[in-house]
């Protein structure tokens, strides 16, 4: 393949519906879901089996149960994707764009709040004292016997107000409020990246402040940033997270400058760059070091765009299938393996149970895309018509 054609592969890579989707990120975006899967099954057994917890940790497969970093993942190809149309010079119509943010997101997570009532409804939480880390070690999975749903509580819920108990029918959702706060300034922060220097800025100087400050010491955080229980705490939390999302526009904006140069390197050094990505997630997961967890994303993505390789093992069906059900899967997984826990662990091995559960949260998932994920994104296509985008200029370069 020739330099020209390498390098068009992130070049004339466009995402508005009208002009498809790069699939390959599409997998991406399943395979992190997944991941974030068996992260808190990792969670739900380390807690009693430290040393296998520990050889998971010290091996390779410790990129599987890294659920920070696929988290970041989701953010970096957020920033990405949802701006890549403006750089493309196809800007939507900032209330169309709304409207269908809002039917792909508010939908699915609606359903999969009151799926989660029901779980919490009809499953028995009386577990023996001591028995596993589900009485309160890991919160994700933990609902106390006494804990009530209340009118208020689904509200604020369906509210994404966000604060630590608001988040607890469905823990997952703390990432979700972020990103659609964000979602909500894109054309604001699409528009700082424009300029030559500021998007930089932006992201180096977000970075700095929220690095510098020890989260552990403000009071207003229990696991941060996932429990905020202030205003401020929660506005934090989302400034903590703009940083990721600048990455992906700043990918976006400079794709096609990223890609001439990743055509032009060696197979030997483009291994290299595939090896320190993975060294980075292999070694990073702690709050402090995310600036390397983003870059990583970001070089992630970029890598993948330019190789055909890659992308042409993404395009399987069953990745393509992982990134069809992923937000799906990502929303149900944790009242899914809450009601497999909950109500086979006395009569199955541990490993059997957890088997159960993420193949029924994948099956949950599928029946969700189809019923919900699906009509919700083709109501909010019909609600803005066939239009939504802005009169086409020439796309931006770098």
């Amino acid at each position: 393949m020739s330099v020209e054609d390498r390098s068009s592969v992130i070049g004339n890579a466009g995402i508005a519906e009208a002009a498809g989707r790069i699939h390959a990120l599409d997998s991406i975006r399943g395979i992190a879901a997944f991941i974030v899967m068996l992260w808190h099954c990792f969670n739900s057994v380390c807690y009693d089996q430290m040393w296998q917890g520990v050889l998971v940790l010290m091996s390779p497969l410790r990129i599987l149960v890294d659920g920070t970093a696929a988290v970041v993942v989701f953010f970096v190809l957020s920033g990405f994707v949802l701006s890549l149309p403006y750089f493309e010079g196809r800007p939507p119509l900032y209330r169309h764009f709304l409207i269908r943010r809002f039917c792909r997101i508010y939908f699915p997570f609606a359903a999969a709040i009151f799926f989660a009532i029901c779980v919490y409804a009809v499953v028995d939480r009386n577990f023996p004292q001591g028995a596993i880390w589900l009485n309160g070690d890991f919160p994700a999975l933990y609902i106390p016997p006494s804990f009530a749903v209340t009118p208020e509580m689904v509200i604020r819920h369906l509210l994404m107000i966000g604060y630590s108990m608001d988040v607890v029918l469905d823990v997952p959702m703390w990432s979700l409020i972020h990103e659609v706060r964000i979602s909500l300034i894109l054309p604001l922060l699409v528009m700082a990246c424009r300029h030559r220097w500021l998007g930089f800025a932006l992201v180096a100087g977000l970075t700095v402040v929220t690095s510098s400050i020890d989260w552990r010491q403000i009071d207003e955080f229990i696991v941060f940033p996932t429990d905020p229980l202030t205003v401020f705490s929660s506005a934090f939390a989302t400034a903590f997270c703009l940083p990721y999302f600048l990455w992906g526009i700043l990918l976006a904006k400079h794709r096609r400058h990223i890609a001439s140069i990743l055509a032009r390197l060696s197979h030997a050094k483009l291994t290299l760059l595939w090896t320190v990505v993975a060294v980075i997630f292999f070694l990073y997961n702690t709050h402090d070091k995310r600036t390397l967890l983003s870059l990583a994303a970001t070089m992630l993505i970029a890598l993948t765009l330019s190789s055909p390789t890659a992308s042409s093992v993404l395009r399987r069906r069953v990745f393509q299938w992982l990134g069809r059900i992923s937000y799906s899967l990502y929303l149900l997984h944790i009242p899914v393996l809450f009601a497999a826990i909950h109500i086979l662990h006395a009569y199955l091995p541990w490993g059997i149970v957890l088997t159960i559960g993420c193949a029924g949260s994948l099956l949950a998932a599928t029946a969700m895309c189809a019923l919900v994920e699906v009509p919700s994104i083709r109501l909010g296509k019909k609600l803005t018509g066939l239009g939504g985008i802005r009169p086409r200029r020439p796309p931006e370069t770098p």
